[in-house]
């Protein structure tokens, strides 16, 4: 089994009149095709360690990536087959640098120690249609709490959608995150967290697409102000290298007081139902990883006995004999006691350990789909709370935190219906 997400459609969905422009999921070819066989013997060479470890993560899911790709064509969406050639270019449309603009604003703030004595507040920002100063953006909570989308315009050429109900936080983990933090914690804590963590990459920061953050910098996200006192589910990105994934589950996992639930897979396809890159490839793999978690309760108590005796004194004797005689057809030497609880609506199917999502990928460089409508029904909340940790969009009714969280809400990315 596979859920189907269309990237599209989710991104569009509570924005009306506006929906996400056509094209930005149109990956249409492959990024590469498998290479020939060569004739001539294979250069042998010693695996690293991290090579093996990639390979024997690689097998573990690769059955169920395989039998995916064999059922995909039965359930491919006929219009997605349509798209046969790419609409829109792989080109950044946002005029402002967000990352850059907010180490102007952290160093100018260190320098000139801005609001040094000021405490963390914990109240957002109405937005208003006016005019925020791009300086501004930075370091304050805002939020859109009517039924409309509203416009951002922070400079003449730079308008942004933010979507109804939807609250943001722009600004590093050095600076903000506790006053995320302390907002997430007055409102009750998230039910829902995802997060996608801009892992080390030497090739991406070749590429200076965008910041890398330190792995060791994530032991400073408060989860446990982040996360609900009711219970959460938080799914967190890794990327296929060995050493992330088991530094998440063994280390920063148990350091947040959260346990690993799940590993589901994300296969990355084509418009024409095929993976983007050979499935075995040891160059670029066609998928990532998601690691699900939940928070490390207090052992249960031990089940109630279906059957129990109690024993004590009535008034009528003390030597340690029933008061008549136990087969007596007259009187028993015992009263019954019937123990009952609520009947509460039936439990949810429980979340299966391995599972695959499959979507057509961003042209874009680093946009992963949209996992509200996968993972909320594995949420036990009828209005949860949803937040989002190192975002690049904004979502209606969630609460976005990043550096960039208004990346892709540039007016370029939208259209009217």
């Amino acid at each position: 089994m596979f859920d189907l997400i269309d990237s599209e459609k989710c991104f569009s969905k509570g924005i009306s009149p506006y929906k996400l422009i056509s094209g930005e999921f149109d990956v249409c070819s492959p990024y590469f095709q498998a290479k020939k066989r060569s004739t001539e013997p294979p250069h042998k060479r010693q695996k690293s360690n991290t090579e093996r470890e990639t390979e024997e993560r690689h097998q573990t899911i690769r059955t169920q990536l395989v039998a995916c790709l064999d059922q995909l064509a039965e359930q491919w969406p006929a219009n997605w087959k349509e798209r046969q050639t790419p609409t829109t270019q792989d080109t950044e449309t946002e005029t402002v640098d967000f990352p850059s603009m907010q180490q102007m604003v952290e160093m100018a703030q260190l320098k000139f120690s801005f609001e040094s004595d000021k405490e963390e507040e914990c109240v957002a920002i109405e937005l208003e249609d006016q005019t925020i100063d791009l300086f501004s953006v930075f370091g304050t909570v805002y939020r859109n709490s009517s039924d409309d989308v509203r416009w951002l315009p922070l400079t003449m050429t730079a308008n942004y959608l933010i979507p109804p109900h939807s609250t943001f936080l722009m600004g590093s983990m050095l600076n903000t995150i506790d006053l995320l933090g302390n907002y997430v914690e007055t409102i009750g804590g998230a039910d829902l967290i995802v997060m996608d963590p801009p892992w080390p990459n030497k090739s991406v920061h070749r590429s200076s697409h965008y910041d890398t953050q330190d792995i060791y910098d994530l032991y400073k996200i408060p989860m446990l102000k982040l996360i609900s006192k009711r219970d959460s589910l938080v799914a967190i990105w890794v990327t296929n290298k060995p050493k992330f994934r088991k530094f998440m589950i063994d280390k920063l996992l148990p350091a947040w007081q959260l346990r690993c639930v799940a590993e589901w897979v994300w296969l990355k396809t084509t418009t024409q139902a095929e993976s983007v890159c050979p499935l075995d490839s040891t160059h670029k793999k066609p998928y990532e990883q998601l690691i699900l978690a939940r928070p490390i309760h207090s052992p249960s108590p031990p089940s109630m006995p279906k059957t129990h005796t109690l024993v004590s004194v009535p008034s009528t004797t003390t030597q340690a004999e029933s008061v008549c005689p136990l087969d007596s057809t007259h009187k028993k030497p015992y009263e019954q006691l019937i123990l009952a609880r609520p009947i509460h609506s039936p439990s949810p199917p429980s979340m299966p350990k391995t599972h695959t999502l499959v979507s057509v990928p961003s042209v874009r460089h680093s946009r992963k789909p949209p996992l509200e409508d996968v993972l909320l029904p594995w949420i036990d909340q009828q209005e949860p709370v949803c937040l989002e940790l190192f975002a690049r969009c904004l979502m209606p009714g969630w609460i976005s935190w990043g550096n960039e969280c208004l990346r892709f809400q540039h007016a370029n990315y939208f259209q009217k219906q």
